[in-house]
């Protein structure tokens, strides 16, 4: 089954409170081995500010060729790239195909991409490393409470 990625900043998507009810329920799914940027789920509120905010450079939803919402993927501002498939829908190559459609529009961009990756999610390390990325550092984080 093919996918689409499908820019959630196009006037037409974004303005829809769809994408940012599916993406809330996509957040709602992550584990702590996949997550490295939340410690407590956000309000719905806090997270539709977000969204609406266009923090990432580029953010898609990700399509099926039946116009299912699969998944999420992003580009950071600084070349980041992430994506999360909803737990019905993993093990079907998504992130696969979507990490190869990303690779190619970063080649356009004439971008290296970089991928934060929590230590404990083994499979991600997997996909990514398939793709030719390289462990470059580990980063430490203390928290100020």
């Amino acid at each position: 089954m093919q996918v689409i990625l499908d820019d959630i900043y196009d006037v037409k998507i974004f303005s829809t409170i769809y994408y940012i009810e599916k993406l809330y329920k996509l957040l709602e799914e992550r584990l702590p081995e996949e997550n490295i940027s939340h410690k407590e789920m956000p309000t719905f509120e806090y997270h539709s500010i977000f969204v609406k905010s266009k923090p990432y450079a580029q953010w898609f939803a990700i399509i099926t060729d039946y116009d299912t919402m699969v998944g999420a993927a992003y580009i950071s501002k600084n070349n980041e790239v992430g994506i999360q498939i909803f737990e019905k829908f993993k093990r079907r190559g998504f992130a696969t195909d979507v990490l190869a459609q990303l690779i190619e529009i970063s080649k356009a961009m004439e971008i290296n991409l970089y991928a934060n990756i929590n230590p404990k999610n083994e499979k991600s390390i997997k996909l990514f490393s398939k793709f030719g990325f390289n462990h470059i550092q580990n980063t430490y984080k203390r928290d100020a409470i």
